[in-house]
């Protein structure tokens, strides 16, 4: 048996692209690299995976986080791709046209300690990954208001 981190580094090599933590883990169980007795065994052999990388210990064969704007990932540390710097908190992994955007929000002061405080439990690397992490989150639950408002206006258009 395989240790997580090993399961990810060779699904990760078969991939050949970086992967959220959870799919590694899904795939891991499912091709039998991986056994769990954990409650949530991908949500556990996840967390496994991420705890690694973040803490530098048990980090062999390494891996390495990915920061994209689906969020971080999990790579192989020879693939070329940009480490998060102080000026942006979200770099891009392999697209070279890619580029970050920077918006200034004012923010209720209840909604403001809430992401602080989402960030303060690491849900994200930094205050940007928790915001932009959160935005993605947000704008997959609305969606399908946002896909049926632009329908709408498309149609408004068609009868004028």
């Amino acid at each position: 048996m395989k240790t997580a981190q090993e399961a990810a580094h060779t699904i990760l090599g078969e991939l050949k692209a970086p992967t959220a933590s959870k799919d590694l883990a899904r795939l891991a169980l499912e091709r039998g690299l991986l056994t769990s007795n954990a409650q949530k065994p991908i949500d556990s052999l996840a967390q496994t995976i991420e705890k690694n990388i973040r803490d530098r210990v048990y980090n062999k064969p390494e891996l390495k986080f990915v920061y994209s704007p689906a969020g971080r990932l999990v790579g192989l540390p020879d693939w070329e791709y940009s480490e998060p710097s102080a000026s942006t908190s979200l770099a891009t992994p392999s697209t070279p046209t890619a580029q970050l955007k920077e918006l200034t929000v004012r923010l209720p002061i209840d909604i403001a300690e809430q992401v602080q405080l989402a960030t303060y439990a690491k849900v994200a690397e930094t205050l940007d990954d928790t915001v932009a992490l959160l935005l993605q989150k947000g704008l997959a639950s609305v969606a399908p208001h946002i896909e049926q408002a632009l329908m709408a206006r498309v149609r408004r258009l068609g009868e004028a």
